[in-house]
């Protein structure tokens, strides 16, 4: 069984909402892809956007649906999103019993259908965890 563990994410602090990233098994999606492209750069600017989304709708703020939107998965007792931008997307859920941010997977807009796939499979396993 897989080991899921949530982490503060300093770049995000929020009045309204917390956000943490779910590393499983020591290895943290976030913080991968945050390291992908801080050694590529070619999306550095993307990414800083989708983290000001993020500190965004953390302190409460709307955001438009070109920026975030919601993710249908057909899960009991879960609310999925994702922040978007041109090529960068980051997919976040939260359980009906807990108000907090969970950042569970970040991808690229052309790899989006598998990645969804894959974020609901994380959901699925974190929540037998719990």
């Amino acid at each position: 069984m897989s080991e899921f563990v949530l982490k503060d994410i300093e770049a995000i602090k929020g009045c309204k909402y917390d956000f943490y990233k779910l590393e499983i098994d020591g290895v943290c999606s976030l913080d991968d892809f945050e390291n992908e492209i801080l050694s590529n750069k070619r999306y550095l600017s993307e990414f800083r956007s989708i983290i000001s989304y993020a500190q965004l709708f953390a302190d409460g703020k709307a955001l438009p649906f070109n920026k975030m939107g919601p993710i249908h998965l057909n899960l009991n007792d879960i609310t999925a999103f994702e922040f978007k931008s041109k090529h960068l997307r980051v997919y976040f859920f939260r359980t009906n019993n807990n108000p907090d941010r969970i950042v569970a997977l970040c991808g690229y807009k052309n790899r989006q259908k598998p990645d969804i796939k894959q974020f609901k499979s994380i959901i699925k396993r974190y929540l037998l965890n719990d």
